[in-house]
């Protein structure tokens, strides 16, 4: 495993503790396997295979370098990630990398700088403390990008793991071919009709990991952010790179933290968190916050009694849709202009407009979900219904309506009734989809999609094993990133648009969840 033994409450973790993740991962990349889980190790006495005994190309030195870094004691690691890093590039001595002691080493600087937020949230609600799993491989950008992990050049790989010339200024990405063959579930259509789904591009090979250079991001998009609450057990936001890699806590402070979603132009994230009181001392519930991708900028977008959830940007990044029960307690979706982000402070005293509750129409709303911008709608829906949201009328069972931001009657999207109790809606980048949670068992939920076209008639379930849910689209609309209990503790995983291809991008004893795929170049 990627975890060393403090990190399940033994010891205090540390720096040493980052090393240890760090070199799991190399030796990851250096042998396809993982390594041997640190408390089967300390507890069963379960032997720690070499990178040598798994691949014999690899360097010796390189062998002693992550014999030492997995050790299962931390004063048996190398003392600074520096000596270890030498100690990969075979600069030190086979003696020296044997000792249990070496001399401390100054770092020349950060490797990664964390912006310490001072939140006065309180906490929302008490939560039993877990033991988080902190992977630091924020050191993984002085070895591997530094050209630490080109020590697995000239090693004898059947093909090239990184290319022969790594730089500092060109980013290592994952590539992930996607591929599939969909199992779907449709049901008999009239006579008159025979839709067949169309889910976006053909998709052939079978998605495999192949580390290389290249000047199209994976997915189309740029990090993962996610809620965890791997430390502390207090859920904060975190980002990650699209293989899982690179994870780094964005928010700190008290308060549990919820739902993160990107800006369209990748810069900024709006989450959920507790709201605390006002002057008058009246619970606020939970409201909405803003934070820049770097970590700085903290305010508030909402802040009012009520519980405000589900934040979802518009494509042109001018509106903000959110659910709010601030409304005789109903959950309902109400619009924000964004205007009011111009000025720090600015948007808590707009007054956001309700359009789920008309003259004519008035029903409980959530999980709003914008259509891409420059979307052709089918022949069925007219051009104005650009929000897709969940709609519970007279306590039924949710479907989805296809409403326009402005208000008016919503358009229900499977005339059936077929599709029910339904939540976490996600449209597809070209418009053509939409991937929703469907919970249609009594404690049993999946994944599914369905064509906008023939408007629900037929659908795809991607997900087999229960406790799947929270689907979100890649930018380039090939992948689907997404939460899963199958393991028991929520994580994150990942799959092609069709359902193939099932890859597990955390693992923690906290819980990992809510992922939002982070644009790149939009407006």
């Amino acid at each position: 495993g990627f975890s060393p033994p403090e990190q399940y409450g033994v010891k205090r973790t540390d720096a040493r503790s980052d090393q240890f993740s760090l070199a799991a991962t190399i030796y990851t990349l250096l042998t396809g396997q993982i390594p041997t889980d640190s408390i089967e190790r300390m507890v069963k006495k379960v032997e720690l295979k070499s990178v040598r005994s798994l691949n014999p190309a690899i360097p010796e030195h390189i062998d002693m370098a992550l014999n030492r870094a997995l050790a299962l004691d931390q004063d048996d690691r190398f003392p600074d990630i520096k000596n270890f890093n030498a100690a990969l590039h075979g600069q030190l001595a086979p003696a020296t990398v044997l000792e249990q002691t070496l001399p401390q080493t100054r770092p020349s600087g950060e490797v990664v700088a964390k912006t310490v937020l001072e939140e006065t949230l309180p906490h929302t609600r008490p939560r039993r403390r877990r033991f988080g799993s902190l992977i630091g491989l924020g050191a993984l950008g002085l070895i591997v990008i530094g050209g630490g992990v080109a020590l697995a050049l000239n090693v004898g790989f059947p093909g090239p793991l990184l290319p022969t010339t790594p730089t500092s200024t060109e980013p290592i990405a994952i590539v992930l071919q996607p591929s599939a063959t969909p199992t779907s579930t449709p049901t008999t259509p009239p006579s008159t009709a025979t839709p067949t789904p169309t889910i976006g591009p053909t998709l052939t090979p079978t998605p495999t990991f192949t580390p290389t250079l290249t000047s199209i991001p994976f997915g189309g998009g740029g990090r993962i952010a996610f809620v965890s609450d791997r430390v502390d057990g207090i859920l904060q936001i975190w980002t990650m790179n699209a293989d899982g890699s690179d994870s780094r806590q964005l928010t700190f402070g008290p308060g549990d933290k919820a739902q993160p979603k990107w800006s369209p132009d990748g810069t900024r994230l709006l989450y959920v968190t507790g709201g605390g009181t006002d002057d008058f001392g009246n619970d606020l519930g939970l409201d909405i916050m803003i934070i820049n991708a770097d970590g700085t900028g903290l305010d508030w977008v909402i802040h009012s009694p009520g519980d405000d959830t589900d934040p979802a940007w518009s494509p042109d990044g001018t509106r903000i849709a959110f659910t709010s029960t601030r409304i005789s307690n109903l959950r309902q979706v109400f619009i924000l202009e964004t205007a009011c982000l111009d000025s720090p402070g600015g948007c808590v005293d707009e007054e956001p407009r309700n359009i789920s509750c008309t003259v004519d129409f008035c029903a409980v709303e959530f999980s709003p979900a914008w259509a891409p911008e420059g979307m052709t709608p089918p022949a069925w829906l007219s051009a104005d219904k650009t929000l897709a949201v969940a709609v519970s009328i007279n306590n039924a069972p949710a479907q989805i309506y296809l409403r326009s931001p402005d208000g008016g009657m919503p358009t229900d999207f499977d005339r059936n009734d077929r599709i029910v109790t339904v939540d976490h809606l996600d449209w597809s980048p070209d418009g053509s989809t939409i991937a929703f949670t469907w919970y249609y068992k009594r404690g049993i939920n999946e994944i599914y999609i369905a064509p906008l076209e023939d408007r629900g008639w037929q659908y795809t379930k991607l997900t087999e094993t229960n406790g799947n849910k929270e689907p979100v689209f890649s930018p380039d609309g090939q992948w689907i990133v997404f939460t899963s209990t199958r393991d028991q503790n929520p994580e994150i995983y990942l799959m092609t648009n069709s359902g193939t291809g099932e890859t597990r991008l955390t693992n923690h004893p906290g819980r990992d969840m809510q992922p939002d795929w982070q644009p790149l170049g939009n407006p």
